[in-house]
């Protein structure tokens, strides 16, 4: 997932990846001022120049996300991405879903978990090499998914096809364990 980190001056990228056998748990740290570093005040006549303010102090942000990618076998071009974090490290789980352009957009895709609890995310965005579907991650999806035997990713393509690819659910429990620690 892509969180929107704030504008800064001064940005210090950290990042870490950890494998939970088929899920992946990706963190970026990234270190930001917040105030730019302003030059001292200009010096009236016969007076002497005061300090300028101090520049505010940095924050430390941190985005994560648990991830399973699909590559084509050969060529290693990713076909489509599951991701589940937090925007902006805060706030409730989302869902993302990265498919090849020429899906059916108005349907959706969804990620089940044994064929009984569905996440159904909405596209909200293409760009000229993916789309992107999104919905919350809920909690009912999330428990299903931790003690799930097999799971599924389905999308339409431009003809209203349904394309189904098996999503393992080997590391998922574990993964958003870490996940839900950060």
């Amino acid at each position: 997932m892509c969180a929107a980190m704030p504008a800064a001056r001064a940005v210090e990228p950290d990042s870490s990846s950890v494998a939970f056998q088929d899920w992946t748990v990706n963190c970026a740290k990234t270190t930001t001022s917040s105030a730019p570093p302003q030059a001292p005040a200009a010096k009236p006549a016969g007076k002497s120049a005061e300090p300028a303010p101090a520049a505010a102090p940095a924050k430390e942000a941190s985005a994560c996300e648990m991830v399973q990618a699909f590559v084509e076998k050969g060529s290693q071009r990713l076909v489509a991405r599951i991701a589940i974090g937090r925007t902006g490290g805060a706030g409730e789980l989302k869902l993302v879903i990265q498919t090849p352009i020429g899906v059916w957009i108005a349907d959706g895709a969804s990620v089940s978990a044994s064929d009984k609890v569905q996440a159904k995310a909405v596209y909200v965005r293409c760009t000229p090499t993916a789309c992107f579907a999104e919905t919350e991650a809920k909690k009912d999806f999330l428990e299903a998914a931790k003690s799930a035997e097999k799971m599924s990713l389905t999308f339409p393509d431009g003809a209203r096809n349904p394309v189904a690819m098996a999503v393992s659910p080997k590391g998922f429990a574990a993964a958003l364990a870490a996940l839900e620690k950060r």
